[in-house]
């Protein structure tokens, strides 16, 4: 997809691809992990940037306004194969903050 539609993206994509966790863990996926170890989930919100290279900043992305429109139904279909927990927020996340309880004793 970057190499095709946003290649001036596609160093900043092979740059982070590595960087975290290889299982790539859906925010559902990472709820449950944290319940199971006995960690209440307080709150968390989704940070979507327009490009992966505002990392600093919020900068309006004029070029995306006139980007061809991309069906995402068969890209879900395709990862839905192999990952069901996958939607098309997760697609489209940046980053997750998530606040977490530590029950007392734990």
């Amino acid at each position: 997809y970057y190499r095709e539609h946003r290649p001036q993206e596609a160093p900043f994509v092979h740059q982070a691809w590595n960087m975290f966790d290889s299982e790539r863990p859906s925010v559902r996926t990472l709820i449950d992990s944290s319940t199971d170890a006995g960690f209440r989930l307080l709150g968390y919100r989704r940070l979507m940037l327009p490009k992966l290279s505002d990392t600093a900043k919020y900068v309006a992305d004029l070029e995306r306004l006139n980007a061809p429109a991309i069906d995402p139904k068969p890209i879900l279909r395709d990862i839905s194969r192999f990952r069901s927990d996958i939607h098309l927020e997760d697609l489209q996340t940046s980053y997750i903050m998530m606040a977490f309880e530590k029950p007392k004793g734990l």
